[in-house]
């Protein structure tokens, strides 16, 4: 009863080590290994009621383990190190959100064959033609934004 005892909680804490340090998935092994020997051994030198037992708290303990693990893991000073931390809120993404842009006028920079350039004042923009060809320098107004797509049609 020991043996299958002691091999169960090896396998608890090789569980915990696969979270927690960088083993390519050795300790994971060694943990399945100690768990499963610690079955056996229940079973065979125990009993069947020990054996399940046991079973049903490893059942209940592991997952516990591991949503601990991945819980602490980036409270550790270690696990800073491993984790990047979540952008700022006002951190501004590649591509900027255009909902203010919507019937603004501005010329087009490159021939529209439904997308390309056109420059609103100062900005310069990825857009979409909301229809047919738009040519280079043509007046284009902003009829909708879609997420981050800036449809245009031409002025008019």
């Amino acid at each position: 009863m020991i043996l299958a005892v002691a091999l169960t909680m090896a396998g608890f804490v090789l569980t915990v080590a696969e979270v927690l340090f960088p083993s390519l998935g050795a300790f994971g092994f060694g943990a399945a290994v100690c768990i499963v020997a610690g079955d056996v051994v229940a079973a065979r030198d125990v009993g069947p009621t020990f054996f399940w037992v046991l079973l049903g708290v490893q059942v209940v303990a592991i997952p516990l383990l591991l949503k601990g693990a991945f819980w602490a893991l980036p409270r550790l000073p270690f696990g800073r190190g491993m984790i990047l931390p979540a952008p700022a809120p006002e951190t501004r993404s590649a591509v900027e959100r255009a909902d203010h842009l919507v019937g603004a006028e501005g010329v087009a920079e490159s021939d529209l064959r439904p997308s390309g350039t056109a420059r609103f004042g100062d900005d310069r923009r990825s857009v979409v033609a909301e229809a047919g060809l738009v040519p280079a320098g043509t007046r284009v107004v902003v009829a909708a934004v879609e997420g981050y797509r800036i449809v245009v049609r031409p002025k008019g």
